[in-house]
């Protein structure tokens, strides 16, 4: 279960970094294609004067798209590390639970427990229920 809702969690951060990537690109491109019109607008005296604003205008409305898009991709990548740490506490959490469960409280249940060992066993699960907070 909680592989589950790691898993859920982890493909909804890679979905907006994926989106954050995609702004980017699509930032990248309007960019670059506003500051070649910005370049040749001077070159041509026709164009002068309030289509010159216009263009710079424009370029600096994509620069600061840009910059949105991209500080939206560092929050994402940083939601996705802080995800991916969570999710390997988890992991570690579920192997050591496995451990306890495979080794000592199934031969427990089974009564499969050699006899000199059954007080090591009993103090084990209880010191893995209190550090796992079981009640």
């Amino acid at each position: 279960m909680t592989t589950e809702v790691l898993a859920s969690v982890q493909a909804d951060l890679e979905s907006k970094i994926s989106v954050a990537e995609e702004k980017i690109a699509s930032g990248d491109a309007e960019k670059t294609k506003r500051e070649a019109i910005a370049e040749q607008l001077p070159t041509h005296p026709a164009h002068e004067g309030a289509a010159v604003e216009v263009g710079w205008e424009e370029a600096e409305v994509a620069a600061e798209e840009l910059s949105a898009a991209e500080k939206a991709h560092k929050t994402a990548e940083q939601e996705q590390k802080a995800g991916d740490t969570k999710l390997v506490q988890a992991e570690a959490k579920k192997e050591k639970l496995e451990t306890v469960m495979t080794s000592v409280f199934v031969p427990c249940k089974d009564g499969t427990v050699e006899a000199g060992s059954k007080s090591k066993a009993g103090e084990r699960l209880t010191h893995s229920a209190d550090t796992f907070a079981f009640d």
